[in-house]
């Protein structure tokens, strides 16, 4: 007995056709099965954003309410400005038109003295 050529398989171009059709409309169904759970899972983030914001704002509130809370430090550096010395806001001497810059009583006129 002798054994021929296996003739293989073979496949008609309308079969390969109904299954490729049959492939297509499984990946549509499964897009849009992502597609809903895609957009309830944004709204599932929403919603619980919006709880821990809320649940915040609770806590807050009843901490406050326990008499806790930051304690605020007092804030450094001065609340009121220190007052001006007199000499500062007293009139110039006699004679001078404004404030001296210089050691000695001279008053600036924008030219360096000779060293």
């Amino acid at each position: 007995m002798t054994v021929g050529p296996d003739p293989g398989v073979f496949i008609s171009s309308a079969q390969m056709y109904q299954e490729l059709r049959t492939l297509s409309d499984g990946i549509t169904r499964v897009e849009t099965k992502l597609d809903t759970i895609s957009k309830d899972l944004t709204e599932v983030t929403k919603d619980l954003t919006d709880h821990e914001t809320r649940i915040r704002s609770l806590e807050q509130t009843v901490w406050r309410a326990a008499g806790g809370g930051r304690r605020r430090r007092p804030r450094r550096g001065r609340r009121h400005p220190r007052p001006i010395p007199d000499a500062l806001t007293a009139a110039p001497p006699s004679g001078r038109a404004g404030p001296l810059h210089h050691v000695g009583d001279q008053p600036r006129t924008g030219i360096s003295p000779a060293r």
